[in-house]
C-alpha cells in the first residue's frame, strides 16, 4: 500500500467514530461538538488539503474531505439552531435571574449564566488556549457574532490600544464579584463588538452602556442589543475622553489606553466620582497603572498580574492603608 494510501486509511478510520457518535447531534452537548469540529478541521480536513498538494489531486482524497465537509457542516447546522433557539428566549422576554427553563435544553430552573455553564459544562473554562480563552468564550462568540465581523474603518489614536475580546470567564467573575443591581449603571470603556456590555446585563439586569471609539464596531454591539430587545443595554459611539460618565457606578476597562490617553481617562472617572463611591474594574497591564492612583483602593486582584481581574473602589489613602 501506498504511503498516501496509507494516511488516507487512518483518516477514514478517525473520522469514522465521529460520525457514528449519535451524542454529537443532541443539541446540549456543545463541548463534544466543538472538539469534533476543531479535530475535523485540523486534523482531518488541514491534513487532506496538504496531501492534495504533496500528491496532486486524486479522487479518493477529494471524496474524503468532501464527507469531512459534510460532517462539519452537520455539526456547525447544530450549534446555529442551539443559538438562535437562545437568542428567540432572550428576545421574548428572558430576563437575568429568572428561569431559562426549556431553552436549548436548558437544566429547569436555569439562570442565563446557569444555562450557558450547563451547556458548555463544568471546567470547560481551565481548557484555555495561549490567549487565556476556553470554550465560553466559544460558545459566546456564536450567540453574540453570528453575522460576519466588520471591518474597521476609522484609524486608532495615539494611546488607543487594538480590540481583544474579555475572556468570558473574566467577565463572570465580574459580575459575581461586584454583585450589580438596577440601581446600578455600568460602562464598558472600549467595548467592541458589545459582549461585555450584553453579557454584565444578561446575567445582572444592571443597566449597561459600551463606549466604543470604531463606529462599525459600536453599530454590530447596537444590532444584537435591538436583536436581543435588551432595553437596559447602550452603545454609544465615541471618543471615551468625551462621554458622560455622570450617572456610573462601575467601570471596567481591559487596557484599551495606555501613557497619557489613560491617565486622561483616569481623571475622568475620578472627576465622576466626586459626589458618590464608584467601583473601577480593570483587566490586563492598565491595572498596574490604575493602582498608582492614590484616590483608589485595589480591594481584589494583583494589579502586577495583567491576567487578574482587579477591583477598585474610591476613597483617600492614608500613608498607603486603607
Amino acid at each position: 500500500m501506498k504511503k498516501e494510501d496509507l494516511i488516507v486509511a487512518r483518516l477514514c478510520a478517525d473520522l469514522r467514530p465521529i460520525e457514528a457518535d449519535e451524542s454529537l447531534f443532541v443539541a446540549a452537548n456543545f463541548i463534544g461538538r466543538s472538539e469534533a469540529i476543531d479535530f475535523i478541521d485540523f486534523h482531518i480536513i488541514d491534513r487532506i488539503s496538504g496531501l492534495l498538494l504533496q500528491y496532486g489531486s486524486q479522487a479518493v482524497m477529494q471524496l474524503l474531505r468532501e464527507r469531512a465537509e459534510r460532517i462539519k457542516g452537520k455539526l456547525e447546522e447544530i450549534d446555529t439552531c442551539l443559538f438562535e433557539r437562545v437568542r428567540s428566549a432572550i428576545a421574548a422576554g428572558m430576563q437575568a435571574g429568572s428561569s431559562f427553563d426549556g431553552a436549548a435544553g436548558a437544566p429547569p430552573g436555569s439562570s442565563f449564566e446557569g444555562m450557558i455553564r450547563g451547556l458548555v459544562g463544568a471546567g470547560a473554562e481551565h481548557r484555555q488556549d495561549e490567549m487565556g480563552y476556553d470554550q465560553l468564550d466559544a460558545f459566546v462568540n456564536g450567540l453574540f457574532s453570528d453575522q460576519p465581523l466588520p471591518a474597521e474603518t476609522k484609524t486608532l489614536l495615539p494611546g488607543m490600544v487594538s480590540f481583544h475580546k474579555t475572556p468570558v470567564r473574566v467577565v463572570f467573575e465580574l459580575v459575581n464579584l461586584v454583585e450589580m443591581g438596577n440601581e446600578d449603571l455600568f460602562f464598558d470603556i472600549g467595548s467592541g463588538l458589545g459582549q461585555v456590555v450584553l453579557l454584565v446585563n444578561l446575567i445582572s439586569g444592571a443597566r449597561a452602556t459600551g463606549i466604543e471609539y470604531e463606529p462599525a464596531y459600536c453599530a454590530y454591539a447596537s444590532a444584537m442589543a435591538s436583536r436581543l430587545r435588551l432595553a437596559d443595554v447602550e452603545f454609544i459611539n465615541a471618543d471615551a475622553r468625551e462621554a458622560d460618565y455622570s450617572k456610573g457606578t462601575v467601570f471596567f476597562l481591559y487596557t484599551p489606553f495606555e501613557g497619557g490617553m489613560l491617565r486622561d481617562m483616569l481623571r475622568l472617572l475620578q472627576a465622576a466620582s466626586r459626589d458618590r463611591v464608584v467601583r473601577i474594574l480593570t483587566y490586563g497591564p492598565c491595572s498596574a497603572l490604575v493602582a498608582a492612583e492614590n484616590w483608589l483602593y485595589c480591594v481584589n486582584g494583583i494589579p502586577a498580574d495583567p491576567y487578574t481581574l482587579c477591583l477598585f473602589e474610591t476613597g483617600e489613602r492614608t500613608a498607603g492603608v486603607r
